[in-house]
């Protein structure tokens, strides 16, 4: 498998996700996005830079656990909520410079959705 085919996996599952991202917190780089119809380079781009704010940011380490996730999966995420989307940041509990972020709609199972990509991290993890 490889990391898009994770990304369209985790994408197919909840249908409020528009496009996701695994990025390089280091170089702000996306690496890999998968989407429905691709955004334009500078919402790619600005979702990297808001990981960063979110995940390395003032009051970033509050996020470890701050969501009732089970102990299985304790990792570094948040949400930032917008009129028009929600973002989500998940960062990987083995690589910390590597994240998956999730341009999503309202309705979206914030918490599933965190799971589900922390799980897709470590599948990611182990091909690379």
């Amino acid at each position: 498998m490889t990391v898009a085919d994770e990304l369209d996996d985790i994408r197919a599952e909840f249908p409020e996700c528009k496009a996701l991202a695994f990025v390089d917190l280091s170089s702000a780089m996306a690496l890999t996005v998968s989407a429905r119809r691709k955004p334009p380079q500078e919402t790619i781009d600005e979702l990297c830079q808001n990981a960063i704010a979110v995940l390395d940011g003032p009051g970033g380490e509050v996020l470890v656990g701050a969501a009732e996730l089970p102990p299985s999966v304790r990792v570094a995420h948040g949400v930032l909520c917008g009129q028009d989307d929600l973002r989500v940041f998940v960062r990987s509990s083995a690589v910390p410079s590597e994240a998956l972020c999730g341009l999503c709609g309202h309705r979206l199972d914030i918490l599933a959705f965190v799971v589900r990509a922390a799980r897709g991290l470590s599948a990611i993890e182990a091909v690379q």
